[in-house]
């Protein structure tokens, strides 16, 4: 299973294409990627928390109003801090990898997964 990091980076990201994101906004830049990428990112801060990822493939991507928040009510129900980035055709949850199987199972559950991201 692959984890991931999230790290404020200053100067170039060396290799984006290795990672799993890379935001950029006015005020700072955001990678998230594998333990064994951060030597192509100049790392200013870094969370001390490992990350899993978790696909969602909701059934018609931008236009399913309330989606997220019934998968964030799920999660924070049950005590589970999750991190979500949106992508033109899934949703993608992170949560901190001590919570991925239950996070899992509880997702499952629901019929909110359809793949499990690596």
């Amino acid at each position: 299973m692959t984890h991931y990091v999230y790290v404020r980076a200053g100067g170039e990201v060396r290799h984006p294409e290795k990672h799993l994101m890379v935001f950029r906004d006015e005020r700072e830049t955001t990678v998230v990627t594998r333990e064994e990428h951060l030597g192509d990112v100049d790392v200013i801060e870094r969370n001390r928390d490992l990350w899993q990822l978790i696909n969602l493939e909701p059934p018609t991507p931008f236009y399913c109003v309330g989606f997220l928040a019934k998968v964030s009510a799920l999660l924070a129900g049950e005590g589970i801090d999750i991190l979500v980035v949106s992508t033109f055709s899934r949703d993608c949850v992170l949560v901190k990898v001590e919570d991925g199987a239950k996070a899992i199972a509880l997702l499952e559950g629901a019929g909110f997964i359809s793949a499990v991201g690596s």
